[in-house]
């Protein structure tokens, strides 16, 4: 299986919820694997929100917002560890705009805030679930330009 496949293959675990399977295919990866898969989950839950919030360059409905934080709040008020919201918040702020948001995170907290947003998003819109291989392949294009365009926001 060549990296891209393993990180498609990773990617549409994770989003499923299949995190045995992930799990054995990021066994398999090297350091800069790792680091790549970091960009893939933030790519991928950039490309679902587009499913609940709509475009970038449309604004973030924050009504849309507060309805989605009360349904994850809903649906992991037993999660252990619990998750934190304002985390949240701006992993799903940060691609309309408000990339800031994200600096005080560090890698593990947005892996792990953008992993829940993604499995929201997948387990309330099947038809994310549909379209999961083409979202994959969107999001090895945004990845591509966020690495091959100076200036870009990633």
């Amino acid at each position: 299986m060549t990296p891209e496949q393993m990180h498609r293959a990773s990617i549409k675990a994770l989003a499923l919820g299949e995190r045995d399977t992930a799990d054995e295919l990021r066994k398999r990866f090297s350091e800069s694997d790792h680091r790549l898969s970091v960009l893939y989950m933030y790519g991928v839950t950039c490309v679902v929100l587009r499913y609940r919030f709509g475009e970038e360059e449309d604004g973030l409905d924050f009504t849309e917002l507060q309805r989605f934080i009360a349904e994850m709040r809903h649906d992991y008020r037993n999660a252990e560890p619990p998750l934190e919201y304002l985390n949240i918040e701006a992993v799903i702020r940060a691609p309309y705009g408000e990339e800031y948001l994200l600096d005080e995170m560090n890698w593990r907290e947005k892996y792990f805030s953008f992993y829940r947003v993604l499995r929201q998003l997948v387990e309330r819109r099947p038809d994310i679930k549909e379209d999961l291989d083409q979202i994959i392949t969107r999001t090895q294009k945004l990845i591509e330009h966020w690495i091959c365009t100076p200036g870009s926001n990633l």
